[in-house]
């Protein structure tokens, strides 16, 4: 291809000389060689065409030839890789079941012995535990057998202090009666003179409460029965200190829960002696 490409460069230069010396007939002598140039070039570019198709046509054979070792190379190698590698399984599989049965067996004489081991000490615990139970049931029965002598003692003592406490009792209980009885005689008048007196006072005392109360029936009923507005607590039947207790911290502010604002102002004007008579009454219901 260099060769056919330098000697068309070299008659186009002798072209363009000859041209502008020589005129017509140089020209013609021109073209001849150019066109002998010209066949020239052909059969050297064919010939190197034809040489590169062989070229090219070698090195595809050679190239199937390489490749189609490579891939019966490769074939030889995976076969050879894949016998290796089921001799491999095949060989550790044995020896997984080797191993697998061992260790079943090693398990079943442990497991064996185990039970064994368990079995005695369970026997050697139950003898033990006999043993034992037999030795406390002994000491019990010992132990009850004095308690109860003891205790057969000690009520024959109780009962024969008793027997003269008793007597004892009687005769004190005696005199007390007697020496009541004279006392009583001599007291009797006077006893009834201030039963009498404290019955009066009494009477004013709760008809003092009553009329304090007259205020409250409404919301806590004519016995203390009800809940004052479905919330307080019920009163009835609560003793006199607590009722006192209750009327004055509501007063002073220091107790009361959801009613304690109501039940602030009903008795912000009561005195203590109003709270005390108040109490006594809601006390009698």
């Amino acid at each position: 291809m260099k060769k056919a490409v330098f000697y068309t460069i070299l008659i186009v230069a002798l072209f363009n000389g000859c041209e502008k010396k020589e005129g017509t007939g140089v020209l013609e002598q021109v073209q001849e060689k150019a066109a002998s140039a010209v066949e020239a070039t052909k059969e050297v570019a064919s010939e190197a065409v034809e040489s590169t198709k062989e070229v090219a046509d070698k090195a595809v054979e050679a190239t199937k030839e390489a490749t189609s070792k490579v891939v019966e190379s490769t074939k030889d190698v995976v076969s050879d890789v894949a016998e290796s590698t089921k001799e491999v399984a095949s060989s550790v599989a044995e020896k997984s079941k080797e191993v697998a049965n061992e260790a079943v067996e090693a398990t079943k004489d442990a497991a064996s012995d185990v039970a064994k081991s368990a079995k005695e000490v369970a026997k050697e615990t139950v003898e033990g535990t006999k043993e034992a139970v037999s030795s406390v049931a002994e000491k019990t029965k010992e132990v009850a057998g004095g308690a109860v002598e003891a205790t057969k003692d000690v009520a024959s003592d109780v009962v024969e202090g008793a027997k003269e406490a008793t007597e004892k009792t009687k005769d004190v209980v005696k005199d007390s009666v007697e020496s009541t009885k004279e006392t009583a005689k001599a007291i009797l008048p006077a006893v009834g003179a201030t039963a009498v007196a404290q019955e009066a006072k009494a009477e004013v005392d709760l008809s003092k409460g009553k009329a304090l109360y007259a205020k409250c029936i409404a919301c806590h009923g004519n016995k203390g029965e009800k809940k004052a507005l479905g919330a307080s607590k019920v009163i009835g039947g609560w003793d006199v200190d607590k009722l006192v207790d209750s009327l004055k911290g509501y007063k002073d502010g220091s107790y009361g829960g959801s009613m304690k604002g109501v039940m602030k102002g009903q008795v912000a004007s009561f005195s203590d002696e109003d709270i005390q008579a108040l109490a006594e009454y809601i006390n009698s219901l």
